[in-house]
């Protein structure tokens, strides 16, 4: 079963490796690389609904003390906030880190239920007293600093923001210059221009990194965060 969705990887069907995935939950729920695949299939191929209904299917299987108890949690507060259930995502996410502090996708998760509930202040606290925590990732630790930032926006500091941004955010995107890191340092000073601020040659500084990537591949995500930093950078 793994090695049919390893083959649909492969000739890049994503929806039916997605499926495929399922499957083998459907058989095996306590298969953790197949929850880890078919959830993440279904972030990268924008089926929404099925971020909440992939953990639910199997969250029951998993016992405290068992490995992975808090993962499932973790997965399950992400998809239960981006369909909108906030009170639930935030018990699924508070959950999961207590089972297991460190797991950046479980702050992940309850810093976009803040934000996307219009609880700036509240989401803005949650990242500053669990820092110590979030940090300590190495490949996800650099998206956790946008969120704070989003909270400084929505709470209208946006010279915390913009610091926030010279400071870490953009630093840490510039090192790096991949896809992802890039579109969290253009996104934030796009809201910050529509905000009104000044974001002087930021945008250029984006632009010019954003220009490696320009035949990797096709995504309109990355490729609409490209486009807006360009046009920013004029």
């Amino acid at each position: 079963m793994h090695l049919k969705a390893a083959e649909l990887m492969n000739s890049e069907d994503y929806y039916g490796a997605m499926v495929a995935f399922e499957d083998i939950l459907a058989e095996y729920p306590l298969d953790a690389y197949a929850l880890h695949m078919a959830y993440f299939l279904a972030l990268t191929t924008g089926h929404t609904s099925r971020l909440r209904d992939t953990p639910a299917s199997v969250v029951k299987e998993y016992k405290p003390g068992m490995p992975f108890y808090g993962h499932v949690h973790g997965k399950l507060c992400f998809g239960q906030g981006e369909m909108g259930d906030y009170e639930a995502s935030e018990i699924s996410g508070r959950l999961a880190l207590d089972h297991f502090p460190l797991d950046n996708w479980s702050h992940h998760a309850l810093a976009h239920n803040f934000e996307e509930s219009g609880r700036a202040l509240q989401g803005s606290k949650f990242l500053r007293n669990s820092e110590p925590q979030w940090t300590q990732g190495t490949t996800f630790s650099h998206h956790l600093w946008w969120h704070p930032s989003l909270f400084y926006v929505q709470l209208g500091e946006f010279e915390s923001a913009l610091t926030l941004y010279d400071d870490t955010i953009g630093p840490m995107t510039l090192k790096d210059g991949g896809n992802f890191p890039l579109s969290d340092g253009s996104a934030l000073l796009m809201r910050l221009q529509l905000e009104g601020v000044d974001i002087g040659d930021r945008a250029r500084e984006q632009a010019t990194k954003w220009e490696s990537h320009n035949e990797d591949f096709v995504s309109l995500f990355y490729d609409g965060h490209s486009c807006f930093t360009n046009l920013m950078a004029r």
